[in-house]
């Protein structure tokens, strides 16, 4: 997945018009890591962030996993 965001201080910042949220955090802007949990805005559905690889300008590919719910 493609994102736009911002980098500071080696954090990556991603804005919620990406289409996910970080569990519990509301925000605008939030920072993520390597095994922060997001919610789909649109699917609902709850991805661990596996990696961040930053690109040029403001942009990052992270890498999601699904994360499985037991019925």
């Amino acid at each position: 997945m493609l994102v736009h965001g911002k980098t500071r201080r080696g954090n990556l910042y991603i804005h919620m018009s990406s289409g996910f949220h970080k569990i519990g955090d509301f925000r605008e802007e939030y920072s993520v890591v390597p095994g922060d949990r997001l919610m789909s805005r649109l699917t609902k559905r709850i991805y661990t962030i596996v990696s961040v690889h930053l690109g040029e300008e403001a942009y990052a590919d992270i890498d999601l996993e699904e994360v499985i719910r037991n019925s």
